[in-house]
C-alpha cells in the first residue's frame, strides 16, 4: 500500500472512530432521556429544553467554533512543519475561551429572566444552572480541536462517551436530588427542581469530559514539546496576529451556525406565544413544549450528528492539504465527506419519514377508537 492510500485509509479510519462515538453518545442520550422524563414529567422536560436551547444558542455564538478553528488552524501549520506557531495558536484559544466564555457565562447567569420568555419564568433557575457550563465548554473544545489537528479523534471520541455517560448518570441522580432535596414534597415544584437537577447533569458531563482531556494532554506533554522542538522553520507570528486569525476563523463559523440553529429559539418563541394567545396555563404549555422536544427532537437529532461526523473528521486532513495546495487531494476530501454524509442522511430522511407515516396511522386509530369510546 503507498503512503497516499495509507493516508486516506487513516482518516477515513479516524472519520468512523469519531462516527462510532457519535453513535454510542446519540444512544445514550436517547435512552437516558426516558428515566427522566418519568421523573420530572413532560412539564419539567419543558422548562429543561427552553434553558437548553438558550443555552445552546449561546454556546453556539461564544466557544462551539472553536473545535473547528483550532483543528483548521493548526494542523494548516503542523501541514507545513511550523510546529511552534501551532502549539501558540493553542494557548491563545485558551486564552480566547477564556474570556469570551466568562463574559458568556455571566450575560447567561445574571440575563437569564430577559433571555427567557415572559410567560415561562419557572425556566429561569435552569438556564442559570447551565450558565457555568457555557465557561468550561470552551475549554473542552480548544483540547478536542487541538487533538484533532494531530490526525486522532480518540481522545475527542473517548472523552464524548465519558461527558455524555457523566452527564447521563448525574442528570438523573440529580433530578432525584434536587426534588427531594428542594421541592419539600409540593408537586408544583417538582417539575422546576427536577429540571434544574437534570440541568446539572450537562455541566457535570462537560467537566468530566474537560478533566479526561487534561490527564490526555498532561500524557502527551513529552511528545508536545518534542514537537515544538523539532521546528526548524525559524518563523513565527505575534500572539496579535494568531488572535486575528481565530477571530477570522471564528466569525463565519458563528454566523453559519447561528443562522442555521437559530429555528429552534424561532420555533420556541412562536410556539410560546402561541400559547399565550389561547390562554393556556405556562405549565401546560411548558408540558406540550416537553413533549415536542423531549421526544420528536431527541430522535431527530441522532443521525445529524452521525452525518456531522464525517465533516468534522475531515477538517485537519482538507486543512493540511489546502496548505500545501494541494488542491486535488483537498477536493478528494471534500468529496468523501459529502459521499459519506449522505450515506446517513438519505436512509434516515426515509427511515424518519416511514416512521412519522406509522405513528400517524397509530394516533389516527387511536383517535377513532376513543371517538367510539
Amino acid at each position: 500500500m503507498s503512503s497516499k492510500d495509507t493516508k486516506e485509509t487513516n482518516v477515513l479510519a479516524q472519520a468512523s472512530i469519531l462516527m462510532v462515538a457519535g453513535i454510542v453518545t446519540r444512544i445514550i442520550g436517547v435512552l437516558y432521556r426516558s428515566p427522566v422524563t418519568s421523573i420530572i414529567g413532560d412539564e419539567g422536560n419543558g422548562y429543561y429544553s427552553i434553558a437548553v436551547n438558550i443555552y445552546t444558542m449561546i454556546l453556539l455564538i461564544s466557544s462551539y467554533s472553536i473545535p473547528m478553528a483550532v483543528s483548521k488552524v493548526v494542523s494548516a501549520k503542523m501541514a507545513v512543519h511550523q510546529y511552534k506557531i501551532a502549539h501558540k495558536v493553542f494557548k491563545c484559544a485558551l486564552i480566547y475561551v477564556l474570556v469570551i466564555g466568562g463574559i458568556a457565562s455571566l450575560i447567561t447567569f445574571f440575563g437569564a429572566s430577559v433571555l427567557i420568555p415572559s410567560n415561562q419564568p419557572k425556566a429561569i433557575p435552569v438556564l442559570r444552572i447551565l450558565a457555568p457550563t457555557i465557561f468550561f465548554s470552551g475549554f473542552l473544545g480548544v483540547f478536542r480541536g487541538y487533538f484533532q489537528a494531530h490526525r486522532t479523534m480518540i481522545p475527542t471520541s473517548l472523552s464524548q462517551i465519558v461527558e455524555q455517560v457523566a452527564n447521563a448518570v448525574i442528570s438523573i441522580g440529580a433530578a432525584v436530588f434536587f426534588i427531594h432535596a428542594f421541592a419539600g414534597g409540593d408537586a408544583d415544584k417538582i417539575p422546576v427542581f427536577g429540571a434544574m437537577g437534570s440541568a446539572a447533569g450537562i455541566g457535570a458531563g462537560v467537566i468530566t469530559g474537560l478533566l479526561f482531556m487534561l490527564f490526555i494532554y498532561s500524557c502527551n506533554k513529552k511528545y508536545f514539546k518534542k514537537e515544538i522542538q523539532k521546528d526548524d522553520t525559524g518563523v513565527d507570528s505575534s500572539y496579535k496576529d494568531i488572535f486575528r486569525i481565530i477571530f477570522m476563523m471564528v466569525t463565519p463559523v458563528i454566523l453559519s451556525t447561528f443562522v442555521y440553529n437559530i429555528s429552534t429559539v424561532v420555533d420556541q418563541t412562536l410556539f410560546m406565544d402561541i400559547m399565550g394567545f389561547k390562554r393556556m396555563a405556562s405549565e401546560t404549555a411548558a408540558s406540550l413544549y416537553g413533549v415536542f422536544s423531549g421526544k420528536y427532537w431527541v430522535l431527530i437529532n441522532v443521525p445529524i450528528a452521525l452525518a456531522n461526523s464525517m465533516s468534522t473528521a475531515m477538517i485537519p486532513a482538507i486543512s493540511g492539504s489546502y496548505e500545501l495546495k494541494d488542491y486535488k487531494k483537498c477536493r478528494g476530501h471534500v468529496r468523501q465527506a459529502i459521499h459519506f454524509t449522505m450515506v446517513i442522511s438519505i436512509p434516515a430522511a426515509i427511515g424518519m419519514g416511514a416512521l412519522a407515516i406509522q405513528l400517524w396511522k397509530c394516533c389516527s386509530h387511536k383517535k377513532q377508537r376513543l371517538i367510539w369510546q
